[in-house]
């Protein structure tokens, strides 16, 4: 008759890269004996020792890393295999509680893929070729001591500048705002200038247009800069776009 050592590992959950088991407790249960037993006596037997059920349980003989002996335990077959691991690793054994529902083996299967990646990565390393091994076969292009030329380039693009507008912005766009129909009204001093905050003062020079009184009132859309003729044009301008808009 053989007694088994067991390190009972619960409580925790299995992380990958590389697989191991987290924030769990540890339990050494000795002298145990598998003489007789079948499964369903062992998982009652197990579950006795934890406080939470587990879902599942895993083993490999101790001193072993997972990702090189982690074996499932889940049937009669299972445990024959687990009894045999525990004897050939002089009766001691580590068996890990699972409490989530995780695929184990899944996790396993992708950290050991992942370990594979990494050697096959290492080993094409070593037999990549230097500079010096290749450089008799590569046609390397090389600067040379003349100056690098680069062409000048107009300023004076008609597309450049519509779109910049030579420091005017729209007013050298061609009908900017299509309900204004191309009118525009020429800023000029304000007596009341001093009385105005700042960010609402007009700008020396800049084109601004005119509320066009045939647009649509459906289409009418206030802007900044836009003149109007009269207190009342823009009060209903403003009516306007906010009927159209539901404001």
């Amino acid at each position: 008759m053989v007694n088994f050592t067991i390190n009972l590992y619960h409580h925790g959950f299995f992380v990958g890269n590389p697989l191991h088991y987290m924030d769990g407790d540890l339990r050494v249960v000795h002298n145990v004996n598998f003489e007789g037993v079948i499964y369903s006596e062992f998982c009652h037997n197990l579950r006795k020792l934890v406080v939470m059920a587990p879902v599942s349980y895993y083993y490999v003989k101790s001193g072993v890393p997972m990702n090189l002996g982690l074996k499932p335990l889940k049937t009669d077959e299972d445990l024959e295999a687990f009894k045999k691991a525990a004897q050939e690793n002089n009766s001691k054994i580590d068996i890990y509680c699972e409490h989530s529902g995780y695929n184990v083996l899944e996790m396993l299967k992708n950290d050991n893929l992942v370990n594979e990646e990494d050697e096959q990565d290492f080993s094409d390393n070593e037999n990549q070729d230097t500079l010096d091994d290749v450089k008799d076969l590569v046609d390397f292009q090389t600067e040379d001591d003349s100056d690098v030329v680069i062409p000048k380039i107009t300023t004076n693009d008609p597309w450049l500048n519509k779109l910049v507008g030579l420091g005017k912005f729209i007013g050298h766009m061609d009908d900017p705002i299509p309900p204004l129909n191309g009118r525009f009204m020429v800023e000029i001093d304000d007596p009341e200038e001093d009385e105005i905050d700042t960010q609402y003062k007009v700008k020396k020079g800049v084109q601004y247009p005119a509320f066009d009184p045939e647009t649509p009132w459906n289409s009418c859309k206030p802007i900044l800069g836009l003149r109007f003729e009269s207190p009342a044009q823009l009060k209903q301008c403003l009516a306007n776009y906010g009927v159209t808009h539901g404001m």
